[in-house]
């Protein structure tokens, strides 16, 4: 995977905004002013000075993104604090629905959301929109499996999901096996 014309053997990887607990009722939970203070917490937390990935959350299958937002988001990629943006769905119902969306870099899927056997079907119609996916997966998930996924011409990283040191001990572990003889790319979801 190329990222601005550099191979990446792990990535930055930040979902902003919470699904279940919205700052405000309108959009995602966010306004561009929230959203751009959360990029800019993201990047000092991090001491990253872009972010490669930036997930905004799915709240639902019928929620479209507000104008604002989108000018916004084309701002902070213009400045450069942020390189992809997408929306992480939650159900395959909102995948499909998100794959329609114009301006998206990518759509993102868990597969601890969906399960495992909900990936194969993702694929097939991010295939057919021509829409570039992220699947999450677990820290525990082989090495193989995530070579599988990755192989897949649609899907734009793997993203290891590691919330504590002993699943990023395992994620480090995964990428080295993985980038071992073959230029895998696959992110850590670090934020």
């Amino acid at each position: 995977m190329l990222i601005e014309n550099r191979v990446a053997l792990s990535s930055i990887c930040v979902e902003i905004g919470a699904p279940d607990h919205p700052v405000t009722l309108q959009g995602l939970g966010l306004d561009p002013e929230l959203l751009e203070v959360s990029v800019l917490a993201a990047l000092q937390r991090t001491g990253q000075q872009s972010i490669d990935f930036l997930q905004l959350p799915g709240i639902n299958a019928d929620s479209l993104i507000p104008k604002e937002l989108i000018v916004k988001l084309r701002d902070l990629v213009a400045e450069g604090l942020v390189h992809k943006w997408g929306i992480r769905a939650r159900t395959v119902k909102q995948a499909m629905r998100a794959m329609s969306f114009l301006g998206l870099d990518f759509v993102s899927v868990s597969a601890a959301d969906l399960g495992m056997s909900a990936v194969p079907g993702i694929l097939r119609a991010a295939n057919r929109a021509k829409m570039p996916v992220m699947i999450s997966v677990s820290a525990d998930t082989s090495p193989l499996t995530i070579a599988e996924i990755r192989d897949n011409p649609s899907v734009l990283a793997v993203l290891i999901e590691a919330r504590n040191e002993q699943e990023q001990a395992l994620a480090d572990r995964t990428l080295t096996s993985l980038s071992s003889g073959k230029e895998y790319a696959s992110a850590i979801k670090i934020a």
